[in-house]
């Protein structure tokens, strides 16, 4: 919860963003250590999404692909019911970070680089047709 709300509405600040990054590398290691995979890869989600938010481009994509990868890896009959929707922000997120490579200055669309907040969860409508 911490490093969400660090992540979310603290992210001003280059300590907290540190910091936030930080704890959610730590979660991400205990939840693998249990088994957690989705909640592993949500971690990476939240962090690309940090990291995109403060247009740490490449560190957002590798981030983004970590938690695509993670969350494609997961076994069809354990994925839960916001496991497309997961993919779906992954997706449409690295999309936008390759546009804003080829074309810097590019406007970010609404909703990309959003957090899930609390719970992790990614409404991806946004991203229909760009991942």
């Amino acid at each position: 919860g911490l490093a969400v709300l660090l992540a979310t509405r603290l992210s001003d600040r280059d300590d907290e963003v540190v910091e936030a990054i930080s704890l959610l590398d730590d979660c991400r290691s205990v939840y693998l250590e249990y088994g957690m995979a989705a909640e592993s890869a949500g971690c990476d989600h939240e962090a690309a999404a940090l990291l995109a938010r403060r247009a740490s481009h490449r560190a957002a994509r590798a981030r983004y692909e970590a938690a695509l990868a993670s969350y494609q890896a997961i076994p069809a009959d354990q994925r839960d019911q916001h496991w497309r929707a997961d993919v779906a922000d992954c997706n449409g997120n690295v999309a936008v970070l390759e546009i804003l490579d080829r074309e810097p200055g590019t406007a970010i669309p609404a909703g990309a680089f959003a957090s899930g907040g609390h719970t992790m969860e990614h409404d991806a409508q946004w991203a229909r047709g760009l991942g």
